[in-house]
């Protein structure tokens, strides 16, 4: 069994957050890049994809702990295995 290796990095649309996302796609894992500034993170996304990587952009923000819908979905043997990385701010 192959297992994917992803990581999603908070605050990865710019600065450290924006080096730690790139580092860790080179490294081979699909990177999710969350960032409150969206274009940004859509932007390093692209980064990565067009260099033959995998991401996805995601807007959020983490400051903000009201409850979201989220999917029943239990991790499986087959889930990809994450690292959440939050970098400092800037």
């Amino acid at each position: 069994m192959t297992h994917t290796r992803a990581a999603i990095v908070t605050g990865g649309g710019r600065g450290i957050g924006r080096a730690i996302a790139l580092a860790l796609a080179g490294d081979g894992r699909s990177v999710a890049v969350a960032d409150l500034l969206g274009d940004e993170a859509r932007a390093v996304a692209a980064e990565i994809t067009n260099d033959g990587g995998s991401a996805a952009a995601v807007e959020l923000d983490v400051t903000d702990w009201a409850p979201r819908p989220c999917s029943s979905a239990q991790p499986t043997a087959s889930s990809p295995r994450a690292a959440l990385v939050r970098a400092p701010k800037a």
